[in-house]
């Protein structure tokens, strides 16, 4: 059974170009398939409104003002620390991919032995605005890893 793995890395990396390094030879050898923003989860939270009265929380009102969709914000403000991500916040996530532009994310690599390895480009969000407990369960939305499964072998265990 095949693996996946994300490594999270910047495309301004010298590493990312150089032959000489295990991640350059991956990148050259693999030729990844390049995944746009607009597919990205992780950037479409970046992208949510929040409560102009305080920073660094999300606002009910603005959320459902802005996109029609009324949600919890506890997840949002990481007072629910849960990798299920509330199907309502998905719901307006997926209207916020459809506005992102083009420019690319991640890169997908098919290793020889089927393992996909997924390239997060750092560098291309704003990572001040984010914290672990929003980041992992994004990212495995992302890169389809079901965070409400039970992997029993250690060998099939996704790597970050």
């Amino acid at each position: 059974m095949s693996r996946k793995i994300i490594i999270i890395t910047r495309d301004t990396d010298s590493n990312y170009s150089d032959p000489n390094n295990p991640l350059g030879k991956m990148i050259v050898k693999g030729k990844g398939v390049p995944i746009p923003k607009k597919d990205s989860y992780l950037a479409a939270f970046k992208c949510l409104p929040k409560d102009p009265e305080d920073k660094d929380s999300y606002s009910t009102s603005s959320i459902a003002e802005k996109y029609g969709v009324e949600v919890d914000v506890n997840w949002l403000n990481g007072e629910k620390r849960d990798f299920k991500i509330p199907d309502s916040i998905v719901t307006v996530f997926d209207t916020i991919r459809k506005s992102l532009n083009d420019e690319k994310l991640y890169d997908k690599i098919t290793m020889d032995n089927g393992d996909i390895v997924f390239l997060l480009y750092w560098n291309l969000l704003a990572e001040n605005e984010f914290n672990v407990w929003h980041c992992l369960p994004l990212i495995c939305k992302d890169c389809d890893i079901d965070t409400d499964a039970t992997i029993q072998e250690t060998s099939n265990r996704h790597i970050l």
